[in-house]
């Protein structure tokens, strides 16, 4: 099992991204993930368009996070959002990350593919044409197909898409889950029980409330006991009760499963 610690927007400066790095690491995170992008790439318009409160990723700080990132023995991974950000970040990352509202940007794809490293591709809402047409033009990479619910946070998880997505690509593919739900134990088990071999959770290693994704995101104690019970060890109910306080977010969102058994 992979596990991808997704810091998107919760940071304000470079010293907030490279502490999120070592605490990804301190609890046994596989991968620590960014975001880079500007408005043009989300918006197409010349002007910054972005509501929210944190900054842009700066470019020229790409080398210094994955240096850093190898000091700790963590891997590095940065979804782009245009060609020419897959290109900027390519040298850095050892995997690449598609998201899922760019699944049909065939410039993406031929770009990414030109690279020849592994892809992790989001579906999201995508038709399943859609995601053929995307694996077409990636057929020089390894794909895992990522699982993906759009909502944010996820109130219902609805598990038939990976159910239809391994029954029409069978093992041709490996298959992971972009986890938007508030739960540290049950959906993230339940991922992994329908074939999933690598879950991305949003996390929020600092103190901030106020950023894009602080709402949807583990904090360090969460994030840990996602990651211990994943990986098989055990944990205590006084452990669950003291680590999990999502619970008691402001908007007090339980995740509703529908579960349905892999046939």
């Amino acid at each position: 099992m992979k596990i991808i610690a997704e810091v998107g927007s919760n940071w304000k400066s470079l010293s907030d991204i490279l502490e999120s790095c070592k605490k990804a690491k301190e609890i046994d995170a596989d991968v620590i993930k960014l975001q880079l992008f500007n408005s043009s790439d989300m918006y197409h318009k010349a002007k910054s368009c972005k509501t929210g409160i944190t900054p842009y990723l700066n470019p020229d700080w790409i080398q210094s996070i994955s240096a850093y990132c190898k000091k700790l023995d963590i891997e590095f991974m940065c979804t782009a959002f245009s060609p020419d950000g897959y290109k900027l970040i390519n040298k850095f990352v050892e995997t690449h990350k598609i998201a899922s509202a760019e699944i049909t940007d065939l410039d993406i794809m031929s770009t990414v593919n030109a690279f020849k490293k592994p892809v992790y591709l989001s579906t999201g809402g995508a038709s399943l044409e859609q995601i053929k047409t995307a694996l077409e033009h990636l057929k020089s990479c390894h794909v895992t197909i990522f699982y993906c619910v759009t909502e944010y946070p996820a109130r219902i998880v609805d598990f038939r898409h990976i159910t239809n997505l391994v029954e029409t690509f069978k093992n041709v593919y490996d298959y992971g889950y972009s986890d938007h739900s508030l739960d540290v134990l049950n959906i993230p088990k339940i991922a992994m029980h329908h074939g999933c071999s690598v879950i991305e959770k949003h996390v929020n290693f600092t103190n901030y409330t106020d950023t894009d994704d602080a709402p949807h995101a583990l904090n360090l104690k969460e994030c840990g006991l996602m990651i211990k019970s994943l990986r098989g060890d055990e944990i205590s109910l006084g452990e669950t009760k003291e680590k999990c306080s999502w619970q008691r977010k402001p908007f007090n969102v339980k995740a509703e499963i529908r579960y349905y058994r892999s046939k």
